[in-house]
Formats: C-alpha cells, sequence, structure tokens
C-alpha cells in the first residue's frame, strides 16, 4: 500500500514509479499494489493501466460530517479541547473548519 502518493514531489515520482514497474517485470508472481493520492494528471499517466477507484468528497460527505462531530463532541466532553469548557459558536467553528479541511483532501 502506497500512501498519499500525491505528497511525493512531482520530480521524484518517477523513481518510485519506475522502481514499482521493475518489480512488476521482475516478479514471477502477480504483483498489486494499492495506490491512494489525491487527484493528480501525472499520477494518471503513471498509472494509466491500473484500475481506478474514485471517491469523491460528495460520495462521503455525512460520514465525514458524522465523524468529526462525535470525535469533537468526544474531545470536549473528555475535556481534551479548552478543559471541557467550550461554546456552542467555538465548538460549531471547530466542526466547520475540520469539515472544510477533510473536503480538501
Amino acid at each position: 500500500m502506497l500512501d498519499a502518493v500525491d505528497e511525493i514531489t512531482s520530480s521524484s515520482r518517477h523513481i518510485l514509479f519506475s522502481a514499482l514497474n521493475q518489480i512488476v517485470q521482475d516478479s514471477l508472481n502477480i504483483i498489486k499494489f494499492f495506490v491512494t493520492s489525491r487527484d493528480d494528471a501525472q499520477i494518471h499517466a503513471f498509472l494509466s493501466n491500473a484500475v481506478a477507484i474514485r471517491i469523491r468528497n460528495e460520495i462521503n460527505r455525512e460520514d465525514i460530517d458524522n465523524f468529526v462531530h462525535r470525535e469533537v463532541c468526544s474531545a470536549i466532553r473528555n475535556r481534551r479541547i479548552l478543559n471541557g469548557v467550550v461554546s456552542d459558536n467555538l465548538k460549531q467553528e471547530l466542526m466547520d473548519t475540520l469539515i472544510a479541511g477533510a473536503r480538501e483532501m
């Protein structure tokens, strides 16, 4: 599994993909890789023969919202944020900011 391949500098990605290609060519068995990345044209080009599963944030928006709500409430309840003293406005601002950041990924 290779996670966040888009975070590798674009000038260095060829090293990774060349190594993966070499592993596949040298192997006597089937080799499978699971690669995660943000949408990136260079990565698509390197993996043009691969099966792609695209997950858009519209699909998992409700899951993200529920997760953030649950974790923020838990952190407040367990006094991990500002010793549990968090106004409703601040709580909502925290959740909105975290959700917006998650949607950018």
